[in-house]
């Protein structure tokens, strides 16, 4: 009987976890609702035109973390920036100024590679 009941529960948990994504992504679809974008430090130095290495991907989310704390949404998986391997990052709201700045500021103080082009 003890194994009917560990077994009730596996199909209750699988159902509640397929049923729970079914309707996020029903919600997603409805019109006039919309989705958080979200973006770690990395994908936001990406984004500005800054090229991260491996080496300091960890100390630029720490650096944005200390000044952005406030903003952060959650945690996220995404591939680094060097490799294929996915890392967990800290996420914040996509475009958001205060963590544009931050990961300006860091990448200008560490002189990374610019691939920013300047408009005239």
């Amino acid at each position: 009987m003890g194994t009917s009941i560990d077994g009730d529960l596996q199909l209750a948990q699988l159902l509640k976890n397929k049923l729970g994504n079914a309707l996020l992504a029903e919600q997603q679809m409805l019109p006039g609702t919309t989705v958080p974008q979200l973006e770690g430090a990395v994908e936001v130095a990406i984004r500005l035109g800054f090229q991260v290495p491996r080496n300091f991907e960890c100390t630029l989310g720490k650096y944005v973390k200390s000044r952005c704390a406030h903003l952060i949404q959650g945690t996220g998986q995404r591939y680094s920036n060097a490799s294929a391997k996915q890392i967990p990052a800290t996420m914040y709201p996509a475009n958001n100024p205060e963590v544009e700045g931050a990961v300006l500021d860091y990448c200008v103080s560490k002189a990374f590679r610019s691939h920013r082009v300047e408009l005239s």
